[in-house]
């Protein structure tokens, strides 16, 4: 008999301001990133987080 996967849930929020700047909360953690659709040298885009 095999054993199930275990499964975790958990509630991500983000929100994205009108210049670009955006972030990502999950419980304890908080991930700053840039929302604009092009490059930017300030923040990471969501991928390179």
């Amino acid at each position: 008999m095999t054993t199930p996967p275990t499964v975790m849930k958990y509630a991500v929020t983000a929100r994205v301001s009108a210049g670009g700047e955006a972030s990502a909360q999950a419980r304890t953690s908080s991930i700053a990133f840039d929302g604009t659709s092009h490059a930017g040298e300030t923040l990471p885009g969501p991928a390179e987080s």
